[in-house]
C-alpha cells in the first residue's frame, strides 16, 4: 500500500529541559519498583501564527511529581510544525492535524523518556499510552475556566 504524504510537516523538535532521577525504595529488601504506579502530568500549549501556516507545541511532562520510589521525570519540549502550502486545508482540517502535532510530542517524548532510562538502574521506563483527546477536552475545559 503507497503511503500518502501528510499535509503536517514537522520542521523541528527539541528538548528544552530534562531531569530524570531515579528513586530507590525505602525498604531496603524489596527488589522490584513499581515504575507505573505514578501520576503522570502533561501540559502543553499551541501558538498558532497570524496566518495560520505554521504552530508551534510547548509541552511539560512530569512523571512521579510527588517523587515517590521510581523515576521523577520532568520533560519540557517543543515542536514546531507547519502545513503544506500546496494543500488547502479548511479550520477544522487544521484543527485536527494540530491534534496529530500534540501527539506527535507525546510520541517524540515517549522514545526520548524510554532512551534515558535505559541507561539507568531500574528497568527501562516506556511512557504508557496518553488519551490525547481527553487531554486536548481538559485544556480547552482549562481554558474556558476564568482565570483565578
Amino acid at each position: 500500500m503507497k503511503a500518502e504524504i501528510s499535509p503536517l510537516m514537522l520542521q523541528n523538535f527539541a528538548i528544552a529541559k530534562s531531569e530524570c532521577e531515579f528513586i530507590p525504595p525505602q525498604d531496603n529488601t524489596q527488589t522490584t519498583v513499581k515504575l507505573y504506579d505514578t501520576a503522570i502530568n502533561i501540559d502543553f500549549d499551541v501558538k498558532i501564527n497570524e496566518t495560520k501556516s505554521n504552530f508551534l507545541v510547548f509541552m511539560n511532562l512530569v512523571v512521579n511529581e510527588e517523587k515517590k520510589e521510581g523515576y521523577y521525570i520532568n520533560t519540557e519540549c517543543f515542536a514546531a510544525f507547519n502545513f503544506d502550502s500546496l494543500t488547502i486545508l479548511n479550520d477544522t482540517d487544521k484543527q485536527n492535524l494540530i491534534f496529530s502535532g500534540v501527539n506527535m510530542c507525546i510520541t517524540s517524548l515517549r522514545g526520548f523518556i524510554a532512551n534515558i532510562t535505559s541507561y539507568m538502574l531500574a528497568d527501562k521506563y516506556v511512557l504508557p499510552m496518553i488519551n490525547t483527546a481527553a487531554l486536548l477536552k481538559a485544556k480547552q475545559q482549562e481554558k474556558k475556566e476564568p482565570q483565578k
